[in-house]
């Protein structure tokens, strides 16, 4: 009979080999060029009730979020070890400083927060990945992995800032972030002058254009001052198309004066230029008048053959008539609404249809209906929903009442139907001012407001 082989261990040497399985967190982190992996572990699987574990390689981690749209326009990695710091690296990337909103929650004690910001992205379609996480004696080491539009899929021209935020056990490990296989897209500013501005167009409709040469110019120029003036009067401006183009934005009929466009900023990536733009609307409480009107901006940008695209933020959208023939298309889906507050009491009394994109311009629009910088606005998470806010002016009694009653999507733009009413049962001597504000799923489609008339109960 064999005798079975004994390994026998000392007891400093155990107390050894468990010191160095016991790990406890760290903050440093450095941006180094990965050297060759070794062949990859298999996953390690956390027996921790409560971290749901995306376990690559041989260290366990948890998704916080993830997503393509950040106020850090970048490239960072930074590891986070308190809650004031997390703060404020979530007000840094949410563009909030003020009541940072859904801050999750992370037991500092305990674990530390990765967060990886890739920067701006020329399209839709980029992600950021862990392709694993490899731990040594002395290191942690982070693989990163960039996710681009597979060939053939549909983007959209606009730039995204796509990030992953990860939590992490506690380590004394310095942390390295290998990030050599990222893309480093040359993403520059460009220089642009604004040649026009004003709200009075004959293009009524939302369009953007561009125009390369005199001759298209002054057929773009033509057809906007057509409402204006005799096309024998006509004084361009002038413009050197030698090494300049122009680039045009009409936004479109509004219910008054005090909207305009601004374009923010114009980038040149390797395969295109993209045009920011947003809408403003009349400041809280100017005086403005209830007119139709078509803001527009023309701008010069330098001479390029790359394609020109618009990333256009519309924060006022398009009115309609109920009367007219839009409201018959099908759509393709009615889209799920979540109320967040209505009534008849707002610092706003002028009529005002808005979509609210960021939280910044919702803390802005709460402070003109609350009259109040130190009101805090409720709670929308702006990473995956839109607002979708109703004003109607000041009225002279009660029993004036707004409802967001449907909205749907069609494959162009969404409709936002309004239903004004008035109760004549219970007109009092009290002016008051209706509004109603709803959240939708984010989206980049153009909004139209479908008004259907007051009628009488």
């Amino acid at each position: 009979m064999k005798k079975s082989s004994k390994i026998l261990l000392s007891l400093p040497l155990i107390i050894s080999l468990i010191s160095a399985c016991s790990v406890k967190l760290g903050t440093n982190a450095i941006i180094a060029t990965p050297t060759p992996a070794s062949s990859v572990p298999n996953p390690v699987v956390s027996k921790s009730p409560d971290l749901i574990i995306d376990s690559i390689g041989q260290v366990d981690f948890k998704k916080i979020l993830s997503g393509e749209r950040s106020d850090l326009r970048n490239y960072d990695a930074k590891v986070i070890d308190n809650e004031s710091d997390f703060q404020q690296l979530w007000e840094n990337h949410t563009g909030s400083k003020t009541n940072p909103l859904f801050l999750p929650k992370i037991d500092f004690d305990f674990k530390n927060v990765v967060a990886i910001f890739l920067g701006d992205r020329p399209t839709t379609g980029f992600s950021i990945d862990i392709d694993r996480i490899d731990e040594s004696k002395d290191t942690m080491s982070i693989y990163l992995k960039e996710n681009k539009p597979a060939e053939g899929t549909e983007v959209k021209a606009e730039l995204t800032q796509p990030f992953l935020m990860i939590e992490l056990k506690k380590t004394k490990k310095k942390i390295i972030f290998e990030n050599s296989s990222l893309s480093k897209p040359q993403i520059i500013p460009i220089n642009f002058n604004s040649l026009e501005t004003g709200y009075d167009s004959g293009i009524k409709d939302f369009s953007k254009r561009l125009a390369k040469n005199q001759k298209e110019f002054s057929t773009l120029y033509k057809e906007h001052i057509s409402s204006q003036k005799t096309v024998n009067a006509i004084v361009f401006p002038t413009i050197d198309f030698d090494s300049n183009m122009v680039a045009a934005i009409f936004l479109g009929e509004r219910p008054s004066t005090g909207y305009s466009v601004n374009v923010k900023s114009i980038v040149k990536t390797d395969s295109q230029i993209i045009i920011s733009a947003t809408e403003k609307p009349p400041d809280s409480g100017s005086t403005v008048s209830t007119i139709v009107t078509e803001p527009y901006q023309f701008i010069t940008l330098p001479k390029s053959d790359l394609p020109v695209n618009f990333d256009i933020s519309l924060i006022v959208p398009k009115i309609s008539n109920n009367a007219d023939n839009t409201t018959n298309i099908v759509p393709n889906k009615e889209i799920a609404t979540n109320q967040l507050i209505s009534g008849d009491k707002s610092s706003i009394d002028t009529s005002q249809y808005q979509v609210i994109r960021n939280k910044s311009d919702f803390k802005d629009l709460w402070t003109q209906h609350t009259n109040s910088k130190d009101s805090i606005p409720p709670l929308v998470d702006f990473l995956s929903d839109d607002v979708i806010a109703v004003f109607i002016g000041k009225k002279p009694t009660t029993g004036y009442s707004v409802k967001i009653s449907n909205i749907f999507e069609y494959n162009n733009e969404i409709r936002v139907f309004v239903d004004l009413s008035l109760d004549k049962t219970v007109p009092q001597n009290v002016s008051t001012s209706p509004f109603s504000m709803v959240t939708i799923p984010k989206s980049n489609k153009q909004v139209t407001f479908i008004i259907n008339n007051m009628v009488s109960k």
